[in-house]
């Protein structure tokens, strides 16, 4: 009885695991809209900084 109990247990244990990696899997995939917008004020910041923006003389020094 206790070896059924403990199949019962690891098999619903392993179940919710592999349930909860595919969601957090989707989650990091995809991100939260608050990641999405983090994401897009770096981007908008990175390129205000680009290369192309730079004088020529601070990228010869």
């Amino acid at each position: 009885m206790i070896r059924l109990g403990f199949l019962l247990f690891s098999v619903c244990f392993f179940m919710l695991i592999g349930f909860h990696a595919s969601l957090a899997q989707n989650a990091v995939f995809y991100g939260t809209p608050a990641q999405v917008k983090n994401s897009e004020r770096l981007s908008k910041h990175f390129r205000s900084y680009s290369l192309v923006h730079l004088p020529s003389e601070t990228i010869s020094r």
